[in-house]
């Protein structure tokens, strides 16, 4: 499902200060037609619309964090909120992985 860009602005702005990177293919529902690119180094983050959807469309994260920032599957829970309001329980998550360092 496609995902609100206000909601996930607030989520990133939210992110624990021990998730140091995060890069990803995101969809959202004010360009669905378009691939989103979002970057994110320390606390600095970018969004850049990206070229036209090539594959069905979707969400793809990888968050970098120290080992005991917080888990996956909060931090998935935590996106899932972010999707549009008119997406429906049923839809499926975003993907989301996170590595861990030392």
């Amino acid at each position: 499902a496609p995902l609100s860009l206000a909601a996930f602005t607030h989520w990133v702005q939210r992110l624990p200060r021990t998730i140091y990177r995060a890069k990803g293919i995101l969809r959202f529902a004010e360009h669905p037609d378009h691939e989103a690119v979002f970057q994110l180094v320390g606390k600095r983050s970018s969004i850049e619309l990206g070229p036209p959807w090539r594959s069905p469309p979707g969400n793809e994260l990888v968050l970098i964090g120290a080992a005991a920032s917080t888990s996956a599957q909060s931090l998935s829970d935590e996106l899932r909120g972010c999707r549009q309001t008119s997406a429906r329980a049923s839809d499926p998550p975003a993907h989301i992985a996170v590595a861990t360092a030392p």
